[in-house]
């Protein structure tokens, strides 16, 4: 049957169940007009978990007892209670959600937003006459897998622990993970193969394969310069050595692949070395081997353009530009300097972190705001800027975007892997370090800044988040190492990965 017809088909019997009076519970209603208009405040009076699936508009909700009161970011709430009225609105936490789909019983559905504080929030439904609370847990997922794959392992950000705890795992391939921007989907990269697997992560039991597309006919295990998805957009990225992928993942467990984008011949002729993708989906800033960053358009689909290039390191005659990052905001682009596979032929180079302010505008101008070198840090990997919006309020808007917090991954002077973290101040210091033999990938901050994590690999391969306290709430900050129970490959060249739901 013709989904148009089928749409009208279900409209109309809907309509005519709701005014018989033998609605089923949990039918859709595709019409808001059929409800009962609210003469008093809601009343919210229970919640039904319902995964991170997609809600089906021409299918009934599933039958199943009220919720223990717990949801993931991401997940579909079916919210139940009486006196909703035909236009309510939803929020959590005071966070807004939106309002997928009524039921006839009056009830709503709509998901846990990005941004929601994990722990004791409160649901709160709200119409003409007033507003109506329901209590409930939120968790906060974090993947992670080891280096070389094998298993997708999960941590939970449960309110009150003193830190993340392990929350499973499931068999996967890898070994780069990505998390979309409403939090349902994870995403992960067989570098070798070009296989992308998604997973459903807020799914009722554990997360769930959803998705998967085969392998690219260009892939190569050396290719992929950048896997990244938009902070505030349904945008997906695959850069490689040849070429672009640029998915939409407004439908996050299906997301769809357009064809390769060629590069630019300037770009592709200076060979590219790293790629980020701005919060914003439209723009990727490539860093190249003649140590040139690049900032590139990809608004358009199917094409790219260069918009504008800035030499940030004019004096070196060897590649050294390791990682890039585009901040929150999308303004300032940091890039890790110093030792690369390159560069080692001809001795050590000095660390730096440089932040690259991005004046918008048609033809954007580019400038060094700031550059300040790690002594303590060599063969630097992994640059983090943070996936939250900046506050708002406070003394963070005294600050310049250049002054902001960032977190470097690399090799501590005569130690092992360990996280250097930039603030401020022109000094960087250790925030997290491993132990002899193991391996550390990129650090993250959680979006309410209470944690950094950085997920490890041993010398035999296990995997495991090593954690500290990031919001000032002791004076010495302790380290803590959460085994996440899987094993990958032993640690070399290849770096675990992590990725924390919005």
């Amino acid at each position: 049957m013709p989904r148009a017809l089928a749409l009208v088909l279900t409209a109309a019997w809907t309509m005519a169940a709701a005014g018989g009076g033998c609605a089923r519970r949990g039918q859709i209603v595709l019409n808001s007009g059929d409800l009962a208009e609210a003469s008093s405040a809601p009343r919210v009076e229970s919640m039904v978990e319902l995964g991170g699936g997609d809600v089906v508009l021409t299918a009934d909700l599933p039958a199943s007892a009220p919720g223990d009161g717990a949801a993931t970011v991401g997940e579909a709430l079916w919210v139940q209670g009486a006196n909703f009225g035909r236009r309510p609105t939803v929020s959590v936490a005071g966070h807004p959600g939106v309002v997928l789909a009524r039921t006839a019983d009056g009830g709503l559905v709509t998901r846990v937003p990005p941004g929601t504080p994990a722990g004791r929030q409160a649901l709160k439904v709200t119409n003409d006459h007033g507003s109506g609370e329901l209590p409930l847990t939120v968790r906060r997922l974090v993947a992670a897998i080891p280096a070389g794959g094998g298993h997708l392992a999960l941590a939970s950000l449960d309110p009150g622990a003193d830190g993340p705890r392990a929350a499973g795992s499931v068999p996967a391939a890898g070994p780069l993970l990505q998390v979309g921007a409403d939090g349902r989907a994870a995403y992960l990269l067989d570098a070798a193969s070009g296989h992308l697997s998604v997973f459903e992560l807020p799914a009722q039991a554990q997360p769930r394969p959803v998705a998967a597309r085969g392998p690219e006919a260009k892939a190569a295990a050396h290719a992929v310069l950048g896997f990244a998805a938009a902070a505030h957009a349904p945008t997906l990225m695959i850069a490689r050595a040849e070429d672009l992928l640029i998915l939409d993942t407004t439908t996050p467990l299906r997301p769809v692949r357009a064809r390769p984008r060629v590069w630019p011949a300037e770009v592709a002729k200076a060979g590219m070395v790293r790629a980020a993708l701005s919060p914003d989906g439209r723009g990727v800033a490539v860093g190249t081997e003649d140590n040139r960053l690049v900032l590139l358009d990809v608004g358009t689909p199917g094409a790219v353009a260069v918009r504008a290039a800035l030499d940030v390191a004019p004096g070196a005659r060897v590649p050294i530009i390791a990682d890039v990052a585009f901040a929150p905001d999308g303004r300032t682009v940091w890039l890790a300097l110093g030792d690369t596979t390159k560069s080692l032929a001809v001795g050590p180079q000095p660390t730096e972190i440089v932040a690259v302010r991005v004046t918008p505008g048609a033809s954007p101008q580019l400038a060094v705001a700031r550059r300040v070198t790690v002594t303590e840090a060599a063969r630097p990997k992994r640059l983090s800027a943070g996936r939250a919006r900046p506050l708002q309020s406070g003394a963070s808007i005294r600050l310049p975007p250049e002054r902001a917090t960032v977190y470097l991954t690399a090799v501590r002077q005569g130690a092992g892997a360990a996280v250097f973290r930039l603030g401020a101040e022109d000094q960087a210091t250790v925030a997290l370090e491993a132990p002899p033999g193991a391996q550390l990938g990129g650090a993250e901050l959680t979006p309410d800044g209470a944690w950094l994590l950085a997920p490890m690999t041993s010398a035999r391969g296990a995997l495991s988040l090593m954690t500290v306290a990031a919001d000032g709430r002791t004076a010495t900050p302790v380290p803590v190492s959460v085994d996440l129970g899987v094993t990958g490959s032993p640690a070399g060249k290849d770096l675990p990965s992590l990725a924390i739901q919005p």
